[in-house]
């Protein structure tokens, strides 16, 4: 039996697909199986995973369904996982060679942590480096869940490596955040609920930038973090901390408004958010920064 089993699902990725499969064969932790999910691909992915499932077929299972969206297709992975440890990799990023070893080696250690994870650099649609991402878990990680329920970080997908026996105490990945996004921070979020979190301040992953992100549509995200925030203020650790959470997606809201040049709708997001959260100094913040945008513009000119 392989000790980590990595999921990768994949949807028309054909562009992409190969150097993803290769950077998690090229792990310094060889104990470890692929299992690519085809989801109704249209193009050549299915043809290229089952290329390196003929040619490593002690490494490489390939899965087919029909078209269901990431979580259906990430659950179809874990069906048939058979490590202790499940990673994630999506079609379009990139691991680095020492990423499963440096992972493995805390879960091994620490037997109260269940999710590992690590930083990113981002890289653009042709693998050009841009940026390592600024990371502050370190000010924040005695409370993981209410770290990710109020955005003050984040877990970057394609670095987390956690624990097969969380699935059973929290359930798969859920379907309802399918095409609206956000997906992946609902399981972090139970996972964190009932198991340690540690963060490696290393890049550990490549995450790729194009224009078929799905982050890329802002309405839809922002009702993906609505969903999420309803979805745990029913729980007992999210209940209390509901108002704040609405004040931190609507926080988020005006950050993307901001950086798509819609500052009046940034405005309006920051001003919700405090609303919400008047106590959030982050808030109050972004919405004095919307509103004095335009007299800094005016006074630099």
């Amino acid at each position: 039996m392989p000790v980590v089993s990595v999921l990768m699902p994949v949807y028309n990725g054909e562009r992409y697909l190969a150097a993803a499969i290769d950077s998690a064969l090229a792990q310094t932790f060889q104990d470890l199986e692929v299992i690519v999910v085809d989801d109704g691909s249209t193009d050549r992915s299915a043809a290229i995973a089952a290329d390196y499932a003929a040619r490593f077929p002690d490494k490489v299972i390939v899965v087919s369904q029909a078209n269901g969206g990431i979580s259906l297709a990430r659950n179809a992975g874990i069906g048939v996982a058979r490590g202790r440890f499940l990673a994630v990799l999506d079609a379009d990023d990139l691991w680095l060679p020492h990423h499963i070893a440096e992972c493995v080696k805390v879960l091994e250690a620490r037997g109260d942590v269940g999710l590992v994870h690590a930083n990113i650099e981002r890289i653009d649609a042709d693998g050009m480096q841009r940026q390592a991402v600024q990371r502050y878990w370190n000010q924040f990680e005695t409370d993981a869940f209410a770290t990710i329920y109020l955005r003050y970080e984040h877990i970057s997908c394609p670095t987390v490596v956690f624990r097969r026996e969380l699935i059973d105490q929290v359930g798969p990945f859920d379907p309802a955040f399918t095409r609206l996004g956000s997906e992946d921070r609902d399981m972090w979020l139970r996972c964190a609920a009932v198991s340690g979190i540690v963060f490696i301040d290393e890049v550990h992953a490549c995450y790729r930038m194009h224009a078929a992100g799905v982050s890329r549509n802002l309405d839809r995200m922002h009702r993906s973090r609505m969903a999420l925030v309803e979805k745990f203020s029913k729980t007992p650790r999210g209940g209390p901390l509901r108002r704040r959470a609405l004040a931190a997606a609507y926080r988020g809201l005006g950050e993307d408004m901001l950086g798509a040049g819609r500052r009046s709708d940034a405005v309006r997001a920051y001003a919700t958010a405090v609303m919400y959260g008047p106590s959030e100094v982050r808030a109050w913040k972004a919405l004095l920064r919307s509103v004095m945008l335009p007299m800094r513009r005016h006074l630099g000119s």
